[in-house]
C-alpha cells in the first residue's frame, strides 16, 4: 500500500492500484518491490506538478533616495522596495535598505542579491526528488546541484516510512513544507489533479518494458 493524503479521483487510483498488482502478477515484483515503484512513481509526478519560482521576486514599484558625500552614498541613504510577497501576492511588502556604497549600481546589486533573490527557489521539487531518493536511490536520477543548506532542509522535511510485510508493505512519505500545496500547478499538462493518473501510466509503461507485453489503460490488453 502507498498512502496518499491528496484528493484524487476515485478511477485514477483504482487504475494505479491495478497498475501496481500488475507489477506483481506479470512482472514478477514482490509486494515490497511493487510498493516500492508506486512509491517512486508518484512522488516523481508530483514533482513534475510542483512549479518553479522566478529566480527574482517581481518588483512592482521603487522609490529610491539617498545622499551623495565625497563621492560615496551615505549610509543613511535607502532604497525601498515593494515586493509581491510569495506567501500572499496580494499584499505587497516594502524592504527598507540601508547601507554604504560606492555607487547606485552597486546598492542596487547588494538589494537584489540580499533580498530579492527566492533563495530556497525549485524547494517544491527537490523535495519530490528527496522523497524518491530516500525510497530508491537508484531511481532518484540527477537533480541540479543546490546549496547545502536546501539539501538539509529538504531532509529534515521529507519523511519516508516503510514496512516491509509481504501484501501488508506500504511507504508513506510525510512533506511538511507549508509551500508544498501552494506549489502545485492547477493548469497545464502536470499538475496535481492527474498526477495519480500520470503515476499508473508511468508505471503501467514500465511494466511494458519488464515484461515485453503490452497493457491497456483498463484491463489487459
Amino acid at each position: 500500500m502507498v498512502n496518499i493524503n491528496l484528493s484524487v479521483s476515485q478511477r485514477d487510483l483504482l487504475e494505479f492500484q491495478r497498475v501496481m498488482a500488475l507489477l506483481q502478477t506479470q512482472a514478477g515484483k514482490t509486494p515490497e518491490k511493487a510498493v516500492e515503484m508506486g512509491a517512486v512513481f508518484i512522488a516523481k509526478a508530483l514533482q513534475a506538478a510542483s512549479a518553479v519560482s522566478p529566480k527574482m521576486r517581481k518588483v512592482i514599484k521603487t522609490s529610491q533616495h539617498a545622499t551623495m558625500k565625497d563621492g560615496r552614498w551615505e549610509r543613511s541613504g535607502y532604497f525601498t522596495w515593494a515586493v509581491v510577497d510569495d506567501a500572499d501576492k496580494t499584499k505587497p511588502r516594502d524592504i527598507p535598505i540601508a547601507g554604504h556604497w560606492k555607487t547606485k549600481q552597486d546598492a542596487v546589486a547588494t538589494i537584489e542579491k540580499k533580498f530579492l533573490q527566492i533563495r530556497q527557489r525549485g524547494l517544491a521539487r527537490l523535495l519530490w526528488w528527496k522523497g524518491v531518493a530516500k525510497v530508491s536511490a537508484s531511481k532518484a536520477g540527477h537533480f541540479p546541484a543546490t546549496g547545502g543548506s536546501m539539501n538539509q532542509i529538504s531532509e529534515r522535511l521529507m519523511r519516508v516510512e516503510r514496512v516491509n510485510a509481504g501484501d501488508g508493505s506500504s511507504i508513506t512519505m510525510s512533506n511538511s513544507s507549508d509551500y508544498a500545496l501552494k506549489a502545485f500547478r492547477s493548469s497545464g499538462r502536470a499538475t496535481v489533479d492527474n498526477a495519480m493518473r500520470r503515476a499508473a501510466n508511468s508505471m503501467r509503461k514500465y511494466a511494458e518494458r519488464q515484461t515485453g507485453l503490452k497493457f491497456a489503460e483498463r484491463g489487459v490488453a
